[in-house]
């Protein structure tokens, strides 16, 4: 291929010249030709205002009797302004007499709390001194108690020996004052004017005794010295015991019908809480 045919870019010498500019022309301006149609007239600043057009009797009439509504109904709200006026004077008025009153009140108020405020922190503290002095009583009291209870007691244990030592002196006898709060004494000599009398008052009062009941033997014994059951029983007088046996008819009695019929239908049995031990 020939170097000199191939493509290159020529330069501006090589350009060919344009037939019209680069740069637009401004077209020529068309020329107004004024009319007398489109002629506006000057204004002139001395000139007199137009005067506005004239009206006639009716229309002023008109024109009057608006003008008097309008200050009808200005008087009307004039006058509603005023008595609203003196209503918001007179709540005001009042307002601050209530104001007032308030304020006298929430002063004696507050007065009054902080006299009930010292009066409750002076209670309180009086109180306190009372449930201290409360505390105070109730162990003394408690101490009162436990020396009333010991107190009683020795009483009750002072009028105990006394009856023993009566009881002891009554019977003659030489026991020990211990034995008179372990051991029932039961004096035979005692229970009755005869033997018959003695023997039933002894064989009624042990059975009551047995039973855990009341009987008139039983309070010719020293039973209200026992704080439980005896730990037994000492029958004084035994020799006059033997003697009402002897002179009783009882070994008769046993060998009769009615005492063996008797037996055979009561069939009560009795028993000795010494006699099981």
């Amino acid at each position: 291929m020939d170097p000199s045919k191939a493509f290159r870019i020529p330069s501006l010498e090589e350009l060919p010249p344009r037939e019209t500019p680069l740069r637009p022309t401004t077209p020529p301006l068309p020329e107004f030709t004024p009319t007398g149609e489109g002629v506006l007239p000057a204004l002139d600043p001395k000139a007199a205002p137009t005067p506005p057009p004239e009206r006639g009797p009716l229309s002023l009439q008109g024109e009057l009797k608006r003008t008097r509504d309008q200050l009808e109904k200005l008087k009307v709200k004039l006058a509603q302004a005023e008595k609203a006026r003196a209503e918001a004077v007179k709540e005001r008025d009042k307002a601050r007499q209530e104001a007032a009153v308030l304020r006298k009140q929430v002063e004696a108020l507050t007065a009054s709390h902080a006299a009930l405020k010292q009066a409750l922190e002076k209670a309180q503290e009086d109180l306190k001194i009372l449930q201290e002095e409360l505390e105070t009583l109730k162990k003394e009291k408690g101490e009162l108690e436990t020396l009333r209870k010991e107190r009683d007691e020795y009483f009750t244990r002072a009028a105990r020996w006394e009856k023993a030592e009566t009881l002891r002196e009554r019977l003659q006898e030489p026991f020990p004052l211990e034995a008179f709060f372990r051991m029932l004494f039961v004096p035979y000599s005692e229970l009755g004017p005869g033997p018959e009398a003695r023997l039933l008052a002894l064989i009624e009062g042990y059975r009551a005794l047995l039973q855990g009941k009341e009987h008139p033997m039983l309070s010719r014994t020293n039973r209200e010295l026992l704080s439980g059951e005896p730990e037994g029983i000492v029958l004084l007088g035994v020799e006059r015991l033997l003697l009402d046996l002897a002179e009783s008819p009882l070994p008769r009695w046993l060998k009769t019908h009615a005492w063996l019929a008797e037996a055979f239908l009561t069939r009560e049995k009795l028993s000795s809480p010494r006699e099981e031990a």
